[in-house]
């Protein structure tokens, strides 16, 4: 009788230790949402850094030996700035990773001036890195917004760091930087809201950095309603990387549901990637994936301090032109990076035309 006791109170936290992502939630165990993640990824690589072992949120670029990998990391520092609590600080560090994703350089933690830098997402404009990420307005640290640091690939220094203008909320997150190529000129953008699908190019005229507004077609569509019902709000992910005269947005998502009586909390968060494409030259809403992007191992990463969620969070993806491939990389469960390898050929297989 005792040991029956003991399984029954133990029991939902062994299934929770043991569940793939098809069991999460029932709408991941959606047969057609299982089907459609069957033989898509094509391998998962973990990334491990030994200085810092629970590095999560990394983005990715080519570089000439491989791949620049940024990432965040956190030092637990319970304490208060100007009454804001915080739990810890937040930084950003740099890594080269080899063909096989294998560190090949010592980590460089970016000098940005603060100890709040949160979620890089980088890309590569005009022979330099550009690098958004959010941080503390240290006039009031319970504001958050958007800034860009510009480093030399080359000497991985620092050569300015920007504050971008035009957020309209208090905490700022999630832009999405990309480039285009404009009558033979690279541009920079970022989509602000993705959902409404707003925006912006940002242009440094006389040394001063200015953002404008940038007109976009309706992103208002059958699959875009469909899946904002059923799996939350599109949000910020990975710089949209051209696929061949396609740009392909990796986002994520989220929902809540309610949790039974034994649970920590009274409802968990589940976070899933996305993918929605766009025509290169007009911006026009092309593809959709159904259903969240998984992998077979996804969310396996211990959670150690969010017990309440269950995160998968796209901050990265490269094309590799001369082998066909699809990287994207994303945190885990806030604890581990993960690089996914597509084959590009796949996608077509598993998209759903846009219809408007």
């Amino acid at each position: 009788m005792r040991a029956l006791f003991i399984y029954i109170f133990l029991f939902p936290f062994l299934m929770e230790a043991n569940q793939s992502y098809a069991t999460l939630n029932k709408k991941y165990s959606n047969p057609e949402c299982l089907l459609q993640n069957q033989d898509f990824c094509k391998r998962v690589h973990r990334i491990v850094l030994a200085e810092f072992p629970k590095a999560y949120n990394p983005s990715l670029i080519l570089s000439e030996f491989g791949y620049s990998l940024f990432f965040r990391f956190d030092e637990p520092n319970p304490h208060k700035q100007k009454n804001s609590r915080f739990n810890f600080m937040t930084y950003i560090g740099w890594v080269e990773l080899d063909r096989s994703f294998q560190p090949i350089s010592e980590i460089k933690v970016l000098d940005l001036k603060s100890s709040y830098c949160e979620d890089p997402r980088c890309i590569l404009f005009q022979d330099r890195v550009y690098v958004f990420y959010n941080d503390i307005d240290i006039k009031d640290p319970s504001v958050r917004k958007i800034k860009m640091a510009i480093l030399d690939p080359g000497t991985r220094k620092i050569l300015e760091i920007v504050d971008l203008p035009k957020g309209k909320k208090k905490i700022e997150k999630n832009w999405i930087p990309f480039v285009r190529r404009i009558e033979g000129e690279e541009r920079l953008f970022f989509i602000y809201d993705l959902s409404l699908f707003e925006v912006y190019e940002l242009k440094q005229i006389s040394l001063k950095w200015i953002v404008e507004s940038y007109k976009t077609p309706s992103l208002q569509n059958i699959q875009k309603e469909i899946w904002e019902k059923e799996f939350g709000s599109m949000r910020g992910g990975a710089p949209l990387i051209d696929v061949e005269g396609e740009l392909f947005c990796f986002f994520h998502s989220c929902f809540y549901e309610k949790n039974p009586f034994w649970k920590k909390s009274s409802k968990t968060c589940f976070y899933h990637m996305g993918l929605i494409t766009f025509c290169e030259k007009t911006l026009k809403a092309c593809n959709m994936l159904q259903f969240p992007l998984f992998y077979s191992e996804a969310f396996q990463t211990q959670r150690e301090a969010n017990f309440n969620k269950w995160v998968l969070y796209p901050a990265g993806a490269v094309f590799d032109k001369e082998n066909e491939k699809i990287l994207v990389s994303l945190g885990e469960n806030d604890q581990a990076m993960i690089i996914l390898e597509f084959d590009k050929q796949v996608f077509q297989k598993k998209f759903t035309p846009v219809r408007q």
